[in-house]
């Protein structure tokens, strides 16, 4: 007994040694484990979660950014493509065709403009003269800088660039071509759009990081000069700047390609950034999140597990140490100092743990139950479960601890309250413990907040790209390998017809047209083996109508991320885009044509008033040889059918003068009504449609005639066999704009005059050409094919539009809308003419000499002194050397050196009382007053001695501004 004591004193003491020694190596070997390979694995694992997250934001809105660029670049190459715009850079500055193309140009681009919601659109030279513009703001010198770039350089450009009025602009310029064959430029179209909602609103879409940020930048010399918004600075875009030489800078990475990694931003703070480059501008994109945010979480979780696995750690040691301490002590200091390691462990731990009896009182709280509720410890252990409870929740706490007590414990998600009002969501994990002899419940609450935020942030980021998606006017698609949709976003009931789950489930292909379907499904399954998108794949799909719409599709593989394997389609509907197009070329060859009617119409009237003047002349010497009399009266009825034919050419190109007056419409149908009953014959019924109230326009009566006589030929003809030829007349307003065969309509208030036979109708290939001079589907000899060029003519000349409706054995109704006025009708009267002699003085100018002798000795002969010149500088040097009065300054408009305007504006500054007659054979450069109520009076050629003599006696006969003086 006496030799086993000190054996046992020393088994004990080497066994507390050993079991220090084994302690103090797994202590080392945790610490060296956690700090050596857990904590680097968990950051570089949180590195790689931001790497995919970020790299996944930058790939998508670079992506979107090309798609954006891509579109507007296309835009102007599509613009810039127009013969209009290739015909105005390629001009020198003299030449006249040029000229008159800019307010049609203008017309356009403006169009262009709206419907596409640019800020401006501008056609620029190679030496950045802007030529022609769109309504709106003009741009500025950095724009205008740009366009210079892309006409010097033959290549596409695109910045982002500042406005005079601050606005900054998403500028894209296109290069000009001076014509198909020639591939040198001749300037550019540049286009400027609001970066604002076109740019800037893509990076500002948000993504769960507090800090995140995306940025576009571009170098700037040794500099980063950053081109958006920053949300952690005050500058504007375009202002801020910051060396490349930094090292670890952003925006050096992103302007050299795709790269992510740890960086130092604009602010000199530690980011992480996946940085991308742009395929198609000179911009780099960084997405980027603060290194602070973006290991919070991991650093949180390595402290939390830290402590955790420390106090656990702990809790074992002492608990060995106990252990060994129970070799030598009582079984009552054992349990003591077991309590007391366990009291420990659960005051160390970052969950909220209560105690809670059977009755719902707290037995017992820990330290962190005090942090969590914001309530003292002894506080806590004289309240009721169930005050912890937010409101509402409070009755169904007796409700789980039943269930715990059944299951042994439940899991549940329910809200608290702290101390000062204030909810929060909890996750609570209730049990069934036994201490001593008593089973209570050991309930464990962790606050969710920040998990339920999270959640709550990647929902809404679901939902806004969702709605982007549901809420595009193209259509967005998800097809399977073997072409059937997946998904289709709503827009495809809009543009194809189908609701979205109608059209899943079926084969595009067999949608698409026959002969567009081979080369869809190459590079569709190109794609799928090669991996290489499609960008710009334009096809035909038949709509749910039966009709066929025409697209353009751009497809992409779905990202290897998302597990799945398919492919994503974006489809835009060019069909309404394709129709303008075919409109603009059928405007541009109909302004060719009459381009070339009113050239040939300009120089045949002159010949045609000397033809006409010169056999007047000669029958009036022949009165005592009336056959050789005969012979001279057909020449000038042939001079005057040749001349009716001029007039038609000269209504089509819209180059005629036009006597404009404010009318009732319905009096000028009145007035025509009688001859057009005589002219179609007996029978055909004659049946007028008109309103008790008429709103009234503003237009030459006598071409309204001629348009309503034009039609009602047209329509007789295609009755021989008789019919019912129906006037109506409607006051119309249009809210929207309405696109015809021929023209589109803008809204507004209009007076509509319709003309509707019950004739043969025609075919869709005659309505194409129906308003095209010499077209016409008439017998040879039967028909010149000008009346409906003429009509088309004369209503664009007057300010309205023409609509047909016509198909096979259904007849056609011709629609003509004239702009409605609320000004007061006008006369136009002018006073008779009681003699073609006359007395006075009459400076003739005209630089056609044939015109010039004709006319002189029409005058001379009625009575006239005639001073004549062949041009204004011959006229005025008359003006200022004849010492009587000239009554009358007689002037062609049209001459080499001084037009006729600019002739009686100098006349008129030396003699003041001058009366003045303009004369032309042509009249694109005519005055617009001119022919108008109370402006300049006009003589057309070609004329007659007595529509001479009579314009001249009545423009002599009215009274002036001053007093005409009188013969002496």
């Amino acid at each position: 007994m006496t030799a086993a004591s000190p054996l046992r004193r020393w088994a004990v003491a080497h066994l507390q040694a050993l079991g220090l020694s084994f302690l103090l190596a797994l202590v080392a070997a945790v610490v060296f484990w956690f700090f050596a390979l857990s904590v680097p694995g968990r950051r570089r694992v949180a590195i790689r979660e931001w790497r995919r997250d970020l790299s996944v934001i930058a790939d998508a809105r670079r992506d979107f950014l090309d798609r954006r660029i891509s579109s507007d670049l296309a835009n102007a190459s599509f613009v810039a493509t127009f013969p209009s715009i290739r015909a105005l850079v390629s001009s020198a500055p003299h030449e006249s065709s040029g000229e008159e193309s800019v307010p049609y140009i203008n017309a356009i681009l403006s169009d262009f403009r709206n419907v596409y919601g640019e800020h401006s659109i501008s056609i620029c030279d190679v030496a950045g003269a802007v030529l022609v513009s769109s309504d709106g703001p003009s741009p500025g010198a950095d724009a205008v800088a740009l366009a210079r770039e892309a006409a010097n350089t033959g290549k596409l450009r695109v910045d982002l660039v500042r406005e005079p009025d601050g606005f900054i602009g998403f500028v894209v310029a296109a290069p000009v071509r001076e014509s198909l064959q020639n591939a040198e430029t001749g300037g550019a179209v540049l286009v400027v759009g609001n970066a604002e909602e076109e740019v800037f609103d893509l990076l500002r879409q948000p993504f769960t990081a507090e800090t995140g940020e995306a940025v576009l930048v571009r170098r700037d010399g040794d500099s980063a000069l950053y081109l958006s918004p920053l949300r952690l600075r005050p500058d504007a875009p375009l202002t801020f700047r910051r060396s490349l030489n930094v090292p670890g800078f952003t925006a050096r990475g992103a302007l050299e390609g795709d790269l992510f990694g740890s960086f130092v931003d604009y602010r000199g703070a530690k980011v992480f950034a996946a940085v991308r480059k742009l395929k198609l501008a000179p911009w780099g994109l960084v997405v980027k999140v603060d290194e602070d945010e973006a290991l919070a979480v991991f650093r949180e979780d390595v402290l939390r597990r830290g402590l955790t696995w420390g106090g656990l750690l702990l809790a074992l040691i002492a608990a060995a140490f106990g252990l060994w301490r129970a070799l030598v002590a009582s079984h009552e200091v054992a349990l003591t100092r077991g309590e007391a390691r366990f009291g420990a462990l659960v005051e160390q731990t970052t969950d909220a743990i209560f105690l809670v009896g059977n009755d719902g009182r707290v037995l017992r709280a820990n330290r962190a139950a005090e942090l969590m509720y914001g309530w003292t410890r002894d506080e806590l252990l004289s309240m009721h479960a169930a005050d912890v409870r937010a409101s509402g929740t409070r009755d169904a706490l007796r409700h789980d601890m039943e269930i715990a007590a059944v299951r042994g414990n439940l899991l549940v998600e329910t809200r608290h309250r702290r101390a000062d009002g204030s909810e929060f969501p909890v996750e609570v994990n209730i049990g069934r413990v036994k201490v001593g002899d008593e089973t209570v419940f050991l309930s464990i609450v962790r606050d969710i907040t920040d998990r339920k935020r999270a959640a709550e942030d990647l929902a809404k980021s679901e939902i806004y790209f969702r709605s982007l998606i549901e809420n595009s006017l193209d259509v967005t698609a998800v097809l399977d390998p073997d072409g059937c949709v997946r998904y289709a976003s709503p827009s495809v009931e809009r543009i194809f017809g189908y609701k979205p789950e109608e059209f899943a489930g079926r084969s595009v292909f067999k949608l698409i047209h026959q002969e567009d379907r081979a080369n869809a499904e190459v590079k569709f399954h190109r794609v799928f083996t090669e991996e290489t998108p499609f960008e710009d794949l334009e096809f035909r799909i038949r709509h749910r109508d039966g009709s066929w719409r025409i697209h353009s599709a751009v497809g992409k593989l779905l990202p290897k991320e998302t597990g799945l394997r398919g492919l994503i389609l974006n489809v835009r509907d060019l069909t309404e885009s394709k129709q303008l197009e075919s409109q603009l070329r059928q405007a541009q060859k109909m302004e060719a044509v009459g381009r070339l009617a009113g050239g040939v119409a300009h120089d045949f009237n002159n010949l045609l008033t000397v033809i006409q003047g010169y056999a007047e002349l000669l029958g009036a010497s022949l009165a005592n040889d009336p056959e050789r009399r005969e012979s001279v009266v057909e020449i000038v009825k042939a001079a005057e059918r040749a001349a009716a034919l001029t007039r038609q050419l000269l209504a089509f190109s819209r180059r005629q003068v036009l006597e404009m007056r404010v009318l009732d419409l319905g009096a000028v149908v009145a007035d025509t009504e009688k001859m057009l009953r005589r002219l179609i014959g007996e029978d055909v019924e004659v049946v007028v449609v008109k309103p008790a109230t008429l709103g009234r326009v503003k237009a030459d009566p006598g071409q309204l005639e001629q348009v309503l006589v034009n039609l009602a030929v047209n329509s007789r003809d295609a009755m021989p066999g008789g019919g019912r030829l129906t006037l109506e007349l409607a006051d119309v307003t249009l809210d929207a704009p309405f696109t015809t065969s021929h023209d589109s309509i803008p809204p507004g208030r209009y007076v509509v005059v319709a003309v509707r036979d019950t004739g043969s109708g025609m075919d869709a290939e005659t309505l194409g050409h129906l308003f095209e001079p010499f077209f016409t589907t008439k017998e040879k000899g039967k028909g010149t094919g000008l009346g409906l060029a003429t009509v088309f003519g004369i209503v664009k000349q007057s300010g309205g539009y023409v609509d047909v409706a016509s198909a096979p054995g259904a007849g056609t109704t011709f629609r003509v809308y004239l702009p409605r006025t609320d000004a007061r009708t006008t006369s136009g009267a002018r006073p008779p003419v009681f003699s073609l002699s006359g007395w006075e003085t009459v400076l003739l100018v005209e630089d056609e000499a044939a015109v010039r002798n004709l006319v002189r000795a029409v005058l001379e002969r009625k009575g006239y002194v005639v001073l004549v010149a062949p041009d204004g500088a011959v006229a005025l040097d008359l003006v200022d050397k004849h010492t009587g009065v000239i009554h009358v300054l007689l002037t062609d408009i049209v001459m080499p050196g001084m037009s006729g305007r600019d002739l009686a504006a100098a006349v008129r500054a030396r003699r003041p009382s001058i009366k003045v007659i303009f004369m032309s054979g042509y009249t694109a450069d005519v005055p617009t007053d001119l022919g108008t109520e109370g402006g300049p009076v006009f003589l057309p050629k070609p004329f007659n001695e007595y529509a001479l003599t009579s314009k001249l006696r009545e423009v002599l006969d009215t009274p002036g501004p001053e007093r005409s003086p009188t013969r002496s």
